[in-house]
């Protein structure tokens, strides 16, 4: 197998790992105080998301709370919900060590509150690729293949270049596995910080999205039993053409004057 190049300023900004599973009922004190210490190494601060649920035709409100375990520079966090366990990276240090924090994750869970099945398993990269104030002027078209820039024409018919785009494709690999690329130009940020999970640095400006997200199904609507070395093995299946999909999707000026 080639060696994939690992690039100094590979522009990802957050990995995401999502393992879906049937509902759970609420974590008790006691689970809760279980989790905490076996995530006590890693990721021993202890803070909670807030999800607002709000019925249409009344307009009434339900706030829920989970759990979410955080490192102290809050760069990495597991957030447990009774519907899904979340892994979450926003400083990627490669593959092995994001795939253990996700192996980690599931042990702990299991072993405190056993998963019932598996419903989704997901693993999401999202890219903001950036260039440096040295280029006055930017022509993603140098940058990123050509599949991806927007329709050109309409720079010329209305004498002004397009600030913002935004393009989905989806691919169905095989009846279980899918992949959904999410690409455009874009201004800002694509992935924020929370007072939860916080960026190693904070952008701005101009830059070009590509979020590149797999998931896998259970066969036939099935719900499978929840096996860590199984769901370990899917991840890096749906990891394993991460790599070449994101080379495909670049050109060689964005490797030399900007990754490397």
């Amino acid at each position: 197998m080639t060696q994939r190049e690992i690039y100094p300023n590979a522009p990802i900004s957050l990995v995401v790992a999502e393992i879906r599973h049937p509902m759970l009922s609420d974590l008790t004190s006691a689970e809760l105080g279980d989790l905490k210490s076996a995530f006590s190494l890693t990721l021993p601060i202890l803070r909670w998301d807030e999800h607002v649920d709000i019925d249409i035709p009344t307009g009434s409100r339900r706030v829920f709370r989970f759990p979410r375990f955080a490192s102290r520079d809050l760069h990495h966090s597991v957030t447990v919900r009774p519907d899904a366990l979340i892994v979450e990276s926003m400083v990627y240090t490669g593959w092995e060590d994001f795939r253990q924090h996700v192996v980690t994750a599931m042990q702990a869970h299991d072993a405190v509150k056993p998963l019932e099945g598996i419903e989704r398993i997901g693993l999401r990269y999202i890219d903001e690729i950036r260039l440096s104030d040295a280029y006055d002027s930017i022509d993603w078209a140098d940058w990123v293949a050509d599949d991806l820039i927007g329709p050109k024409s309409i720079e010329g018919v209305l004498d002004a270049p397009i600030e913002q785009s935004q393009g989905t494709a989806i691919v169905q690999v095989s009846p279980s596995i899918s992949y959904t690329v999410r690409y455009g130009a874009a201004r800002g940020q694509a992935v924020v910080s929370t007072d939860n999970l916080v960026r190693a640095d904070e952008m701005r400006g101009d830059y070009f999205l590509l979020d590149l997200d797999g998931a896998w199904l259970p066969p036939q609507r099935s719900v499978p039993e929840f096996d860590i070395d199984a769901v370990t093995e899917t991840l890096d299946e749906l990891h394993q053409p991460i790599g070449a999909l994101f080379e495909s999707l670049i050109t060689e000026r964005l490797r030399d004057e900007v990754l490397r």
